[in-house]
């Protein structure tokens, strides 16, 4: 299960870096981030924002696929666990954002892809980790 989980929220992990690129390039869908704030193209800060975000995607990623023992250094080590329950938490407060927010395009899309991440995570960040291998 932990697997499929990984899988599927790497996988909107990636959509989601598509996305913030496709702002950060200019591409006029601002109601969808950052608040909603902004229907069109994003201000050049949020647009730098929307870059920066493309690593912290990737690095959350990778954490999710680690604690699912996809990826090295697998699941056991403390820093992994960590990270996937911060990940985890990060994506809680990240629905109930989308969820108040004043535009409706984050409400009714971003709100339960946010939810969808938290589910998978969750489910990744919970699991019982890999016993080591001696030697």
């Amino acid at each position: 299960m932990r697997h499929h989980a990984a899988i599927v929220s790497v996988a909107l992990f990636a959509a989601l870096g598509v996305f913030q690129a496709a702002l950060a390039a200019g591409m006029p869908a601002g109601q969808y981030a950052w608040g909603g704030r902004f229907s069109g193209s994003l201000p050049d800060s949020l647009r730098w924002a929307s870059l920066a975000a493309l690593p912290v995607l990737a690095a959350a990623a990778w954490v999710i696929l680690a604690r699912a023992d996809l990826a090295r250094p697998g699941s056991g080590g403390r820093p992994v666990r960590a990270g996937a329950w911060c990940i985890t938490a990060f994506l809680a407060l990240n629905v109930v954002g989308n969820l108040l927010s004043a535009s409706a395009a984050e409400r009714q899309v971003m709100a339960p892809l946010a939810l969808l991440l938290l589910t998978g995570c969750g489910i990744v960040a919970a699991s019982p980790a890999k016993p080591r291998q001696p030697g």
